[in-house]
């Protein structure tokens, strides 16, 4: 697997689904950093903050648009859906050059890992 780059994840048009799923479910701890970062970071506004968490409660929560018990199949795939949609546009809505700051210090920190194992 290539180096944790967002815009290569999200972007990569020509990419399978199911490759780009498999980079997203790689590259998930370095997601959760990056998202724990931003919503620390005092240059990020603070409303763009509060749409991602509220898309995330949603997404965790037990009310749905189809709820699960109803719809089975349909149920999850509001939640995976508006997931999706809320990290994307987090982070896009984010100043670019607080991103790539981000996502310089998170390769930075696996690269000091992974030589000390």
């Amino acid at each position: 697997m290539r180096g944790f780059d967002v815009n290569s994840i999200f972007n990569n048009r020509d990419a399978g689904s199911l490759r780009m799923l498999m980079s997203l479910l790689y590259h998930l701890p370095n997601f959760c950093k990056l998202f724990f970062r931003l919503l620390k970071d005092l240059r990020v506004a603070s409303w763009k903050k509060l749409i991602f968490i509220v898309a995330v409660v949603y997404a965790v929560s037990p009310w749905d648009v189809f709820p699960d018990v109803f719809f089975p199949p349909f149920g999850y795939v509001d939640d995976v859906v508006i997931l999706f949609v809320a990290v994307r546009w987090f982070v896009g809505a984010c100043p670019r050059q607080v991103v790539a700051e981000h996502v310089r210090a998170i390769a930075e920190e696996d690269a000091q890992t992974n030589t000390k194992s």
